[in-house]
């Protein structure tokens, strides 16, 4: 896994530029931390009133697959079946970020925007596990410190980061998760 900045003054306006939406994260959290934040647009500049701040990306035509699994072949099984079911097998094609190994976040381009989809919770080794497929009206941390670990959040190394892959060379969801609950 590659080393990655950590502020969204360092990577908003790349993001943009690559067809992303970014939004300042704060710092020790996931969340932007202000009120309608579903609604921020990036301008350059904007930068200056976040300084510590970290950057997701706001979801809708992105959609993050959030595996939350702590057990590291079960997560990597669960990652290879999400690939097998969208049809892009090749874990070289999807930016791939890691909070807290193993689990992690795979994103995706989708052209109908959906609300969030879940699988039941389970248990593995007396520990939660469960996959969400992030959507419409949400946002995923994309650089950052993660607030569990203390170290930056990383993508890795094959499969880029929304820092080298635009938006639209996303692999697609094509009819893979939409309207599925």
């Amino acid at each position: 896994m590659n080393d990655t900045p950590v502020l969204f003054r360092a990577v908003a306006a790349t993001l943009s530029a690559n067809g992303f939406r970014p939004v300042p994260i704060k710092p020790g959290t996931k969340y932007p931390g202000f009120d309608d934040w579903q609604h921020f647009e990036y301008t350059p500049g904007c930068e200056e009133r976040f300084p510590d701040y970290g950057c997701g990306i706001l979801l809708g035509d992105v959609v993050a697959v959030d595996i939350d699994c702590d057990d590291e072949s079960m997560a990597a099984r669960l990652e290879e079946s999400i690939r097998n079911v969208l049809g892009v097998g090749d874990e070289a094609l999807i930016p791939c970020r890691f909070g807290r190994y193993p689990r992690r976040v795979l994103l995706f381009r989708s052209d109908q925007p959906f609300a969030k989809q879940k699988t039941a919770s389970y248990r593995r080794d007396a520990r939660k596990a469960q996959v969400e497929i992030l959507g419409q009206g949400q946002q995923v941390v994309v650089y950052g410190i993660h607030p569990d670990t203390g170290r930056p959040y990383k993508w890795r190394d094959h499969g880029g980061s929304p820092l080298t892959v635009p938006r639209a060379n996303l692999p697609g969801l094509g009819g893979g998760f939409h309207g599925r609950s």
